[in-house]
């Protein structure tokens, strides 16, 4: 299965700060991919309580790339990509 990819600062699709490769995805266990291209920022996934499930950081922000994994059941998920004082959000439908 391809990884689950966030992409932070596309120089390829800026109106999209916060950028997934694939916005529905089916339950279960997932590699996740931060990709940090313009700055340093941190990504937390939130379920629909608001609480959040995943948080990864990238430091540095110069086409870093921090993989990890993460468990996800079925319901929407928000993506939240923040940057210093700025965020922006993404949603992921997780099926059953």
């Amino acid at each position: 299965m391809a990884p689950l990819e966030v992409v932070h600062g596309s120089r390829q699709q800026p109106t999209e700060p916060c950028l997934l490769n694939r916005y529905e995805v089916g339950a279960g266990t997932h590699e996740l991919v931060l990709i940090a291209e313009g700055q340093p920022v941190t990504v937390s996934l939130r379920d629909s309580t608001g609480s959040v499930v995943h948080r990864t950081e990238a430091s540095r922000g110069d086409g870093e790339v921090v993989p990890g994994s993460v468990e996800l059941g079925a319901g929407t998920y928000v993506v939240e990509c923040t940057a210093g004082e700025t965020s922006s959000e993404a949603t992921l439908v997780v099926t059953p």
